[in-house]
């Protein structure tokens, strides 16, 4: 069976010393809640956090790491053995995938976090760009570059074409919690976010009822709100029945 492979860059939650494997073992642990039912394994090493799952769930896995907050960027890799044909062979595949994409420059980019592997990381890098520009497929641009192929030397050689941002930040759940009252406006799901990116697990109470906001046409801080009008609002909601008083009900006023 096929299978799918992305490789994960964790950032900011590397910098922790004591408690490394209390964010490590928490970024995991939001990982796999993400993936469940997916079949996908989650694992995490030496900086690096590696997904593989069935490639039926290729599409979830990429969902759950666009949202995925405390890490820093994402790509889909291909394993291969640490020898230099079957690496060029990697970098070669990646290069015609960028080509056919329209780039016409390429980099190659090479960590060695093997030290035992007989090629620094600079020797590497050429070795590897050698096929692509000898025959002719893209020309080098080391500074500006329409496609970058990184190649990593770990445990096992992974390469992979054009990285994915992440949402950065710490892990959620690594900062305790808090509240946020969610309004009419930007503002308040902004802060969540933010919230969010430094590890807080958020409690999002909402009050559904007509809001001076809406009723005036501004939104939070005075400012007019665009469309205002356009707004609909029906008191139907779980949230709105558990906070009206006793006895308010569709057509009765609570006396």
């Amino acid at each position: 069976m096929e299978t799918a492979l992305y490789l994960v860059k964790v950032g900011e939650l590397t910098l922790k010393s004591g408690n490394l494997k209390d964010f490590e073992q928490r970024l995991v642990q939001n990982a796999q809640l993400m993936l469940e039912g997916r079949k996908a394994k989650v694992s995490l090493r030496a900086g690096r956090m590696y997904i593989e799952g069935p490639e039926e769930a290729a599409g979830a896995i990429e969902y759950a790491l666009t949202h995925l907050i405390g890490i820093t960027g994402w790509a889909r890799a291909t394993v291969v053995p640490k020898e230099p044909k079957a690496m060029q062979d990697a970098v070669l595949a990646e290069a015609l995938k960028a080509r056919d994409g329209g780039a016409k420059t390429f980099k190659v980019e090479a960590r060695r976090s093997d030290k035992s592997f007989p090629l620094n990381s600079f020797e590497i890098a050429r070795l590897m760009g050698e096929p692509v520009f000898d025959g002719g497929i893209m020309a080098v641009d080391v500074h500006h570059p329409d496609a970058q192929i990184t190649v990593e030397v770990r445990e096992r050689c992974f390469v992979y074409g054009p990285e994915n941002k992440g949402h950065r930040g710490l892990p959620c759940g690594t900062g305790g919690k808090g509240l946020l009252l969610l309004s009419g406006g930007i503002d308040s799901p902004v802060a969540g976010y933010r919230m969010l990116r430094r590890g807080m697990k958020d409690r999002l109470p909402l009050f559904p009822f007509p809001s001076l906001h809406l009723a005036r046409g501004t939104g939070e801080g005075g400012k007019p709100r665009k469309n205002h009008g356009a707004v609909r609002h029906r008191d139907t909601s779980e949230c709105s029945s558990v906070h009206r008083r006793p006895g308010a009900h569709q057509g009765q006023r609570a006396a």
